[in-house]
């Protein structure tokens, strides 16, 4: 499946809630900020949207079997466009607190789907490579203004560098040299 980097645009975000509409205190252009500077959080928004009516539809009592077949269909349509955007997540990093976080969640749920032995070995080797995209993508991006001091020994021993799907090859085989060397 190959997707456009590119094909958020501005007006597909979910708008901003109006603070007036409800009397709660909100900064509503915080999220539209937010999504148009992090893809991770412009995803996640359009899922959000995505989750929104599928929940709308389960409540919905069909009044027919043409009106269920096609609820049927919307919410499959949903559930495909949301993996999708799972998917999307786990091959950007993110640039925010908010998208580091959202990284995270769906860390949860592939590693769920790693260990599902009901799932195909091709699947689960998907899963584990989107898991790991993730979980290494979020935690550098809460690692580049942390000041970890010899904590950085306990991240390198259980998330090594030599194993960071976003290196290449070669920066991580240089990786393991350098450890062999003992110039690390």
């Amino acid at each position: 499946m190959e997707m456009n980097a590119n094909f958020i645009a501005a007006d597909e975000v979910r708008p901003a809630h109006n603070p007036q509409d409800s009397g709660q205190q909100t900064d509503g252009q915080n999220v539209l900020h937010l999504a148009l500077n992090d893809p991770v959080i412009a995803a996640a928004e359009q899922m959000a949207v995505m989750i929104a009516r599928g929940n709308a539809l389960e409540d919905l009592e069909a009044k027919g079997a043409s009106e269920e077949i096609y609820r049927k269909d919307e919410e499959d349509d949903l559930y495909l466009r949301t993996d999708a955007l799972a998917e999307y997540i786990a091959t950007q990093r993110p640039k925010t607190v908010e998208g580091a976080i959202v990284q995270l969640a769906l860390a949860t749920t592939f590693f769920d789907l790693v260990v599902d032995n009901e799932l195909a070995n091709h699947v689960q080797k998907r899963c584990k490579h989107s898991f790991n995209r993730l979980a290494y993508s979020a935690i550098d991006f809460l690692r580049s203004d942390a000041d970890l001091g010899s904590l950085s020994a306990v991240f390198e021993r259980f998330m090594g560098s030599h194993i960071d799907p976003w290196k290449t090859s070669d920066e991580r085989l240089a990786i393991v040299a350098d450890k062999d060397a003992g110039t690390l």
